[in-house]
């Protein structure tokens, strides 16, 4: 592989796996929030409103996450294998 390609690589994934990094943490975030939430020794406790709410929002915000950072990668990849199958010159 020439250094021409190792460029190419480079700007083929850099922006999509900078954008799933991105968009995870907040996701991580969520989770770690609704795990803390039902780690309670007292279940009586729990606002289950709020627990609800809490869930549907991680739900849309990973539904989010797979609709536009996932996609990003699958292009990325393509590009990839497209730069890995040539021939070097």
């Amino acid at each position: 592989m020439n250094a021409e390609q190792r460029m190419r690589l480079r700007a083929a994934l850099f922006p999509a796996v900078a954008r799933v990094r991105l968009q995870m943490r907040p996701l991580r975030r969520q989770a770690e929030e609704l795990a803390a939430m039902v780690r309670t020794t007292d279940y009586r406790s729990i606002d289950l409103d709020d627990l609800t709410a809490r869930v549907r929002h991680f739900h849309a915000s990973v539904r989010e996450f797979s609709d536009t950072a996932l996609p990003a990668m699958d292009e990325a990849l393509e590009d990839v294998r497209a730069i890995l199958q040539e021939e070097p010159s």
